[in-house]
């Protein structure tokens, strides 16, 4: 009998995080459309590590990757205003999701600075 009520705390348990985890990238996906690099490299990891939807790399790796375009974008003043810091901010992002463009950027913009 124990058994039975450990077994269904823990799938409402389970069904409870899923849920949670479905609002929470919902919310995240909402501020990303805006722009918001913190919410596309949350996502990024949200998929790269399986929390609450299905693990897929090729969709964490679109999510990271958004984030390393806005600083390109930044960057290069492309239908935004130029600004190096927003620019590095978004490399960050893209570098802690493992995309090379990103680590490349502030590899550069190490460089330059010695």
């Amino acid at each position: 009998m124990k058994e039975k009520f450990f077994a269904v705390i823990l799938v409402i348990m389970m069904i409870g995080s899923i849920a949670f985890a479905a609002e929470n990238i919902d919310s995240l996906r909402i501020k990303a459309e805006h722009g918001d690099s913190e919410a596309m490299n949350k996502i990024g990891t949200i998929y790269h590590n399986g929390e609450g939807v299905k693990r897929d790399y090729n969709e964490a790796i679109k999510w990271y990757k958004m984030a390393a375009d806005l600083g390109w974008m930044y960057q290069n003043g492309q239908g935004v205003e130029k600004n190096m810091t927003q620019a590095l901010k978004f490399y960050k992002r893209g570098a802690e999701g493992g995309i090379l463009r990103s680590l490349n950027q502030i590899g550069k913009r190490l460089w330059r600075a010695q």
